[in-house]
């Protein structure tokens, strides 16, 4: 069985059949107890789904099957059979790197959503919800990844939050214009409620620690960062004061 100069995959684009796929091919005890141990490792590692798989179970794959990887990666020139698992374990040992590289990403990202020391503006914020969405994704399902995820949706909510309803603001102070004033403020008292509690005035006039910045989860935002919600703030609590008063006018 030996084939010194045969290389089934000397073209990359047009791989040829290895020895064992031939007609004539006799497997030796060697090439079967490879084969069957090849096969067996290839379910091992079909248990869940790549992305499923946590860093400590990829690392112990990797190291389970290195051995076996050398040897089947040694005769691949020759026989097709192993195939499938040199695949998966390249494809484990791809994996488990590209979550090493994320978690470097995850500890500087950490760090620098709880770096409190400046104001940060909108559109940083929003950037940095940009820049980490697609890790985001690639790493929902990883045990190792769960402070990542749980902060990265902070950071997700702030966004959403500090866009939408700046311009759903804009929206309900446009609106003022064209509707009651009694239908205005129900119409819009979600939003209110919504701005108010996520700027931390729910509990106002007695909160008297007056600051020029709002914590929007963790992220300080300066005032005039928000000032479209603010001024929609303003309008909607003079008019509720207004006819709040009225409510208890006794005529």
């Amino acid at each position: 069985m030996q084939a010194l100069n045969f290389d089934r995959m000397e073209n990359p684009l047009d791989v040829q059949l290895g020895l064992d796929e031939l007609p004539d091919f006799v497997p030796d005890e060697a090439y079967l107890a490879l084969r069957a141990a090849c096969f067996q490792a290839y379910e091992v590692m079909h248990i869940k789904r790549i992305h499923r798989y946590s860093m400590a179970e990829l690392k112990g794959l990797v190291d389970r099957f290195e051995d076996l990887a050398q040897q089947a990666d040694g005769v691949m020139r020759m026989y097709a059979a192993n195939d499938s698992f040199i695949c998966r374990y390249m494809e484990i040992c791809e994996r488990y790197a590209a979550l090493k590289e994320y978690m470097l990403v995850s500890d500087r990202f950490t760090t620098t959503i709880f770096d409190c020391d400046d104001f940060r503006k909108i559109e940083e914020v929003v950037k940095l919800k940009d820049e980490h969405f697609g890790m985001y994704d690639q790493v929902y399902f990883v045990t190792e990844f769960e402070d990542f995820r749980f902060h990265f949706e902070i950071c997700r909510e702030a966004t959403l939050f500090l866009t939408l309803d700046t311009k759903n603001a804009q929206t309900a102070l446009r609106d003022f214009n064209y509707m009651s004033e009694l239908g205005w403020i129900n119409y819009y008292q979600e939003l209110f409620e919504r701005i108010n509690e996520m700027l931390g005035l729910e509990y106002f006039p007695f909160n008297t620690d007056y600051k020029p910045y709002f914590y929007v989860q963790c992220f300080r935002i300066a005032k005039e960062e928000v000032s479209v919600m603010l001024e929609f703030l303003a309008k909607m609590g003079e008019l509720r004061h207004q006819h709040w008063k009225m409510q208890l006018t006794v005529k």
